[in-house]
Formats: structure tokens, C-alpha cells, sequence
């Protein structure tokens, strides 16, 4: 929310997580029914009911995501498929199945929501996917080459996704004033600045792990991630390439005055993150696409 449009090719490793389940008419009828759930279907748009998450690629057919995409979905790697190479959920862009998946195992699914990461390997399963040159849309990871320079507080940090674009409070629904709460058709950018003290004031905040987590405020007021933007990157400058920092994780509300965004840290999850890569090309036969 309050973002501005990222401009084409400044992204190339921004995907999207979307549900294959294809809503039906009779989905629509049933929704907000009297002591029923109320998804509010009637007001989505078509993509925005398909899109669950964002995430990043970062390489050798592995995607970056929040472990709270995957955590209690049936059948994952069937309910849900990657797209990369677009600006824009509506349209573009080309697909790939999820092959494979690992979670961490130390990932708690409530505040302050620890290890909030999980690696996909996904898989070419159509022509587009095949001939996409999907290594030139991957990005580096923070901590990977000699001279990187730890996260500090003097940096601005990139914060790119199709989420939520008004200001929900805490525990609030998908309604704002009545208005339904949107997701953005066009990937969206905002820019943030880590801050310990931010989150340090906060009891929901204060026990997270600092050396596995990101906390970052806006400089602005209504500038924030949200429902939707989650697993998706966080990125920061070095030298003349951008690298990832973090992956969208959690927050109280968004863009709530006082309230900081949560990220997972990709420098305080590197072992995690080579540990499972390893898992994930055993599992795949050396990993061949």
C-alpha cells in the first residue's frame, strides 16, 4: 500500500504464487452465506482470486518463499504453480509446476512466526517455460560473495509485490469502510529502512530472532506490505547490483501508524536455505531441470 509502480525489468526475479482450483459460479453463490465464510468472491477480480503469494527466484530452478504460502495446504505442488516474467497478474508472464518443496521445520505459524521461509523447486512443464531464459531473471543472495556488507540501518530497502493496497488494522478483514480492500493488477514498489528500536517497543515484536529477521518502517506514513505481498522479495543495493535481503513475512495490520513490517532475513537463513537446496536436487536426480 501507497506504493508506486515498478518500472518493467527492475524485478525479473519477482514471482507469483497462484492456485490452480478454478472458482466456479456456484463458489460465488455460496459465498457470505449466513454462518458460512465470507472470501467476498462476488467482489474479487478474476486473477485477484487466484493469487496467493509472492516469491523470488534465485537460481538453479529454486524459488524463495514464505513457509506460511505453503504451511497447510493440501497437496502443494498440485494446488499451487509458479508464474515469472510479467509485470502484471492479469496477464503475461509464463508458468511452472512445483516439483518440490521444503518447509522449515522450525517455522511456529504464530507470533512472532519463526523461520518463516520455504524453498520451491519448480520444473518446465510447457513450451513457454522451456524456451524462457529463466537464469537471467535470477537474483543473488545477500552473504553469498566476498565484500558483502551486513544489513544496517542507514539502508533503503526494496520491497516489491501485487498485495493488498489500503490500510487494514489489525485483525481486520478484507472490507475497509465498506470498500473491498483490493490487490494490485501491476507489481508495486515501496521503500523501506531497517530498525531494531522500532520493533523493540513492540511486545509482539520482541521476540523475534535479529539475526534471522528484518525489521524495517517506512519513512512515509500509509506506505506498507500487506496481505499478499507475502514471500516475496526484499531487496538492497550492492555496488551496482541489487541482492536479496529478506522475503516478506508478517505484520500488525498494514500501514497501522507505529507498526513495523516484519521480513524474514535470506543472510540469517543461508544454511537452511543450501541445506535444502541440497534435499531438493538429491530428491530431483542431480537436479536436472
Amino acid at each position: 500500500m501507497g506504493g508506486e509502480e515498478a518500472l518493467p525489468g527492475t524485478a525479473p526475479w519477482q514471482v507469483q504464487i497462484y492456485t490452480t482450483y478454478q472458482y466456479t459460479d456456484a463458489d460465488t453463490a455460496a459465498d457470505c452465506r449466513p454462518g458460512g465464510a465470507c472470501f467476498h468472491l462476488a467482489r474479487m477480480y478474476p486473477w485477484e482470486r487466484t493469487h496467493r503469494c509472492g516469491g523470488v527466484y534465485i537460481g538453479g530452478n529454486l524459488v524463495l518463499t514464505a513457509a506460511h504460502c505453503v504451511a497447510g495446504v493440501a497437496n502443494f505442488g498440485q494446488a499451487r504453480r509458479v508464474r515469472i516474467g510479467t509485470q502484471s497478474i492479469k496477464q503475461g508472464g509464463v508458468t511452472f509446476r512445483i516439483a518440490d518443496w521444503r518447509m522449515h521445520e522450525g517455522y511456529i505459524g504464530r507470533l512472532p512466526y519463526p523461520n518463516d521461509i520455504a524453498l520451491l523447486r519448480i520444473v518446465a512443464d510447457n513450451p513457454a517455460a522451456r524456451a524462457f531464459r529463466l537464469e537471467r531473471a535470477r537474483i543473488r543472495m545477500l552473504g553469498t560473495a566476498p565484500g558483502d556488507t551486513p544489513i544496517d540501518r542507514g539502508d533503503t530497502l526494496w520491497v516489491t509485490g501485487w498485495g493488498r493496497t489500503l490500510k487494514r488494522d489489525a485483525d481486520a478483514g478484507v472490507l475497509v469502510d465498506g470498500a473491498f480492500n483490493h490487490m494490485s493488477e501491476k507489481l508495486l514498489q515501496i521503500f523501506q529502512s531497517p530498525s531494531n528500536t522500532a520493533c523493540a517497543k513492540l511486545a509482539d515484536y520482541r521476540d523475534r530472532d535479529p539475526a534471522k529477521t528484518i525489521c524495517a518502517v517506512s519513512a512515509r506514513p500509509g506506505v506498507d506490505s500487506c496481505q499478499g505481498d507475502s514471500g516475496g522479495p526484499v531487496t538492497r543495493s550492492e555496488g551496482r547490483e541489487r541482492v536479496l535481503v529478506g522475503l516478506v513475512s508478517w505484520g500488525k495490520g498494514c500501514g497501522v501508524q507505529g507498526m513495523p513490517s516484519l521480513y524474514t532475513s535470506v543472510p540469517g537463513h543461508l544454511p537452511w536455505i543450501a541445506a535444502s537446496r541440497a534435499a531438493l536436487l538429491a530428491t530431483a536426480g542431480g537436479g536436472r531441470p
